[in-house]
């Protein structure tokens, strides 16, 4: 049975009671009106008036004392009131005022857990924010870091693209085609060195010719004078030729060592200096790449367990 059920049937039970109270007061008020008075009774026996008047007057008599006035007659004191026993609906009040007291405090406590809560799931979804933010912000990382990573790979395949063309082209026919084109281009200078000395002695021979012509007719003039500027100037133009002579050797000495290097490094293969710096950008990337990786990972490690542990120590507060 439930306690609405209860409280029906015990108002059913009890309905229409008589008014106790009404009925013990009328029956008190008469009880009261029947009682004896308990004053004396020869006060309350008294001669009547005219037996008072007719009677004679006695000289031996005592002189009646004058009476005293009499105090007016109280009222009767009411009854006192008459509490009623208790009534089962009594008990249903106390009940009833019960039940209401823990209904508001079973309202206050789930206002109070409702507030709880709302602040637990404020914290939980601001939590969850801030890890969604810094998942985002991992993400942008890692992007960054393989795009570079990305960068250096394509880069890699480029440089040995290049030198695997460079090593083709040197087995290949192109490589003919430029040995060729460096002996044409030797083969220029070498004329135009042939050239010059020819000139030169060609110039040679002339200054000789004039200086002998101007021995044997004697022109006007110092003769001596004449030679030494002569000479001077052969002398200068013959400095000026040796010395774009030696500079167009040497330039000839340093392309054929280049390009006694070059062909040296094709035929050996690819240069190991290339191949250090290749090896050492790898590792100086990979090494980049586990550092960044484990920096970021610390870096989540420590943040999700100081969320954590606030969320914990908020829910043992509120628990308690």
């Amino acid at each position: 049975m439930t306690l609405g059920e209860w409280l029906n049937h015990m108002i059913l039970e009890d309905e229409g009671p008589e008014e106790v109270t009404s009925e013990t007061y009328f029956t008190e008020r008469a009880v009261a009106d029947e009682a004896p008075d308990a004053r004396p009774e020869a006060f309350l026996a008294q001669p009547p008036l005219e037996a008072i008047f007719e009677a004679p007057l006695r000289h031996d008599a005592p002189r009646a004392e004058t009476p005293r006035p009499m105090p007016p007659p109280r009222a009767p004191e009411p009854a006192q009131r008459y509490e009623a026993p208790e009534h089962p609906a009594d008990e249903i009040g106390r009940v009833t005022l019960a039940l209401d007291r823990l209904t508001d405090r079973i309202e206050h406590s789930e206002g109070r857990a409702g507030l709880a809560i709302s602040a637990v799931e404020h914290s939980v979804r601001d939590a969850l924010s801030r890890i969604e933010l810094a998942e985002r912000e991992n993400v942008a990382v890692a992007a960054r870091f393989e795009g570079a990573v990305d960068e250096a790979r394509t880069e890699q395949a480029r440089l040995a693209e290049r030198v695997r063309r460079v090593e083709s082209e040197a087995a290949g026919p192109r490589s003919a085609e430029a040995l060729r084109a460096l002996e044409q281009a030797l083969g220029k200078v070498a004329n135009h060195l042939y050239e010059g000395e020819a000139r030169t002695r060609e110039t040679l021979t002339a200054l000789r010719e004039r200086v002998d012509e101007v021995q044997t007719h004697g022109a006007g003039g110092d003769p001596a004078a004449v030679i030494e500027e002569v000479v001077s100037r052969v002398g200068d133009r013959l400095a000026d030729a040796e010395a774009r002579t030696a500079a167009a050797m040497e330039g000839l000495k340093d392309a054929f060592s280049s390009v006694d290097g070059r062909l040296r490094a094709v035929e050996g293969g690819a240069s190991p200096a290339l191949d250090r710096r290749l090896e050492q950008l790898a590792a100086n990337l990979s090494s980049r790449v586990d550092a960044a990786r484990g920096e970021i990972a610390q870096k989540l490690q420590v943040s999700a367990e100081g969320r954590f542990d606030r969320m914990e120590r908020k829910l043992a507060e509120m628990s308690d």
